[in-house]
């Protein structure tokens, strides 16, 4: 993250966008802004303690001031990415702007650090006991066992990994399979969202021709959280079994 910002005392977890053990006063950098609203540190620590009490609409302020302070910082670009998403439909148009500005701004090559990142953290969600860091993958390109990974989900407790993983992935077998078999155009990719344990499991939850909307996989993902999805496939490493529902793969397929 932004760690030319962070104050001294702010020690995050997690590429420092976790929550932190000892998190900056509120009112001390509320103060700070009133002596000088152009401190850098304290707008980018005020979003992020906003943020991280649950407060996204508020940190979007400190973090758009600082962003026309410093345009081309990507990382507070990502920041307020995750504000906007945390703060659900009334704010996608914009969040879907300034995903395209970041993207647009790594085109350029202007900023090596950002040519070279492979991701971005764009959303954090919080359920239950589990912080989720949803990784974007800018190039599909995430060095993934099976082929290109579009999200992950990579979920978290008590900021440790529980060994499950959520993704959104597109892989070029499947794909080419698709294509060959006349189910979509050349020019179209499939994706499928899986679930991946830490035993070696795995289960897939569905199929999409082209990317999906992200929050209709966030809603998903948070159902398969909740139990209350079924998997259309799965793969059992204790048994080495493959189940397939057939009343999903009938749907599937009309």
């Amino acid at each position: 993250m932004a760690m030319k910002y962070l104050c001294g005392a702010l020690v995050c977890l997690l590429l420092a966008v976790s929550v932190s053990a000892e998190l900056p006063d509120r009112s001390e950098l509320e103060a700070r802004l009133a002596e000088n609203p152009d401190d850098r540190a304290a707008l980018y620590n005020l979003g992020l303690v906003l943020y991280l009490d649950g407060e996204p609409k508020e940190a979007i302020a400190p973090w758009s001031h600082l962003r026309e302070l410093e345009p081309n910082d990507w990382q507070v670009i990502t920041k307020l990415i995750q504000a906007y998403t945390a703060c659900g439909e009334s704010h996608k148009k914009v969040r879907e702007q300034t995903i395209s500005e970041l993207y647009e701004l790594r085109k350029s090559e202007e900023i090596p650090e950002l040519t070279k990142a492979k991701f971005f953290i764009r959303d954090q969600i919080v359920y239950e006991d589990n912080r989720i860091y949803v990784f974007e993958y800018y190039d599909m390109d995430a060095g993934w066992r099976l082929g290109p990974l579009l999200w992950k989900f990579y979920i978290t407790e008590e900021n440790e990994p529980t060994g499950q993983l959520i993704t959104v992935g597109s892989y070029d077998t499947t794909t080419a399979l698709a294509i060959e078999q006349g189910r979509i155009e050349e020019d179209e990719r499939i994706y499928h969202l899986d679930e991946y344990l830490d035993d070696g499991g795995h289960r897939t939850y569905g199929f999409f021709i082209n990317k999906p909307d992200y929050d209709q996989i966030k809603a998903t993902t948070l159902e398969i959280l909740k139990g209350e999805k079924e998997p259309l496939s799965s793969y059992d490493p204790s048994t080495k079994t493959i189940t397939i529902d057939p009343s999903e793969e009938k749907e599937e397929a009309e």
